[in-house]
């Protein structure tokens, strides 16, 4: 299992023998894999969400701004929501997330109060679980088993398998494990049946 440095820790780790460089010692550690039960139980907010803009410059880490466009937990449709630290998602895009409440809020910097608009003091404030691996895109992808390409291809959300666990009954493309030193094996499961189950999980809370 491939481990990395250098990525706040969010939740539970598994930490990995320390790596000797000289002198000093390095505590390697990597996200806890989950399932995707286990997931819906620990975030706080679970939807589809799309990116409306995201801010950088302002505060301390990089806050994005969405809107809720399907609720299956502690949301609802249209809602408007902040929540980081990561970076790289598209202004724009569709996004599975599942989203832990942060105890603490988030203000400008306060040489940064006066260049430009920000969003201000955000007091509720969401943060990605699991390093990342619990906000997943949402594309259009051609990866799928049929003749045809209406079979071949349809909305779906992208899991990393190695870290978030779905049901068997939850078919995964493309089939045969990634080939990936790094730890991941990227995944497509189509949209609607995922949805599907995530709405199951909601009604048996």
């Amino acid at each position: 299992m491939a481990c990395r440095l250098g990525l706040p820790v969010l939740w539970a780790l598994v930490t990995c023998a320390p790596a000797s460089i000289g002198q000093d010692q390095i505590e390697i550690s990597e996200p806890a894999t989950v399932n995707i039960v286990g997931l819906f139980k620990q975030a706080d907010l679970v939807a589809v969400i799309r990116i409306l803009s995201g801010d950088s410059e302002h505060y301390a880490t990089t806050v994005y701004k969405a809107e809720v466009v399907t609720a299956f937990k502690g949301a609802h449709s249209g809602e408007k929501l902040y929540f980081g630290p990561f970076i790289s998602y598209g202004v724009g895009s569709e996004y599975l997330a599942f989203l832990r409440r942060s105890d603490v809020g988030l203000n400008p910097a306060p040489a940064t109060e006066g260049s430009g608009l920000h969003y201000g003091a955000i007091g509720r404030l969401f943060r990605v679980m699991y390093e990342g691996y619990s906000i997943m895109p949402i594309e259009y992808v051609c990866v799928f088993e049929g003749k045809e390409p209406s079979e071949q291809c349809a909305d779906a959300i992208k899991v990393n398998a190695h870290q978030v666990r779905l049901p068997r009954a939850l078919r995964t493309y493309p089939a045969e494990p990634a080939a990936d030193l790094s730890g991941s094996d990227e995944k497509w499961v189509k949209k609607e049946a995922l949805l599907s189950a995530l709405v199951a999980y909601a009604k048996a809370q």
